[in-house]
């Protein structure tokens, strides 16, 4: 469903998502919401989304980056989406 690689020297978590699970628009919809507390960078190709988080704060890169992957199910959920 998701792959976080964390790298600690750039401060950055590049999450790899499958689109069925983590739909692109709503990947966009927590990107957005996400832009207070760090940089998202989206990118997508057929199957999958890349996502990279660089925090604004403290907060580390991974805990960013478990947070995005739970928004983004919340909203799929909150919107009746299913897989």
């Amino acid at each position: 469903m998701y792959q976080i690689k964390i790298n600690c020297e750039k401060n950055l978590a590049t999450i790899d998502l499958n689109r069925f699970f983590y739909p692109l628009h709503l990947v966009h919809q927590a990107a957005s919401k996400f832009q207070g507390i760090a940089a998202v960078l989206v990118q997508k190709n057929k199957a999958r989304v890349l996502v990279e988080i660089t925090p604004k704060g403290i907060e580390s890169p991974e805990s960013i980056a478990l947070h995005f992957c739970n928004f983004v199910l919340a909203l799929k959920r909150e919107l009746g989406e299913h897989a």
